[in-house]
């Protein structure tokens, strides 16, 4: 497995139902959270590529209520701001900003969404 699936695996075991990567299948219910990458660099030394890196990932949380959307941002970044191995993957510190609320009206009732950016510092094991 690579970062994303085990990012995925550590984020259900907060206690996140659904964690998805990008899209989110049609008809899935709420609560559920969407992973996008916001930016993956990959550092470099006159040797070639280090092993460790930062990777940016935005975090929208989706529920019928404030309290569960806050809840599941909470619970990931409890869990993702501590150091853990996970797969394949060995998880540094990360940092988190937010939660930002984006909840919006559809179809005449309320969707909630906080969204979080992390900077997760990962390496391949």
């Amino acid at each position: 497995m690579g970062f994303e699936a085990d990012l995925r695996d550590r984020a259900i075991e907060a206690g996140v139902a659904e964690f998805h990567w990008g899209e989110v299948p049609q008809g899935t219910a709420l609560p559920y959270a969407v992973a996008t990458t916001i930016s993956d660099p990959r550092p470099a030394h006159l040797k070639g590529f280090m092993g460790g890196r930062t990777t940016r990932v935005q975090v929208d949380c989706y529920a019928l209520t404030s309290k569960a959307a806050r809840e599941m941002a909470e619970a990931l970044v409890t869990t993702l701001s501590v150091p853990a191995t996970q797969g394949g993957t060995r998880f540094g510190w990360s940092q988190a900003a937010g939660p930002i609320d984006r909840s919006q009206d559809v179809g005449g009732k309320t969707i909630h969404n906080l969204m979080i950016e992390f900077a997760v510092f990962h390496r391949q094991i």
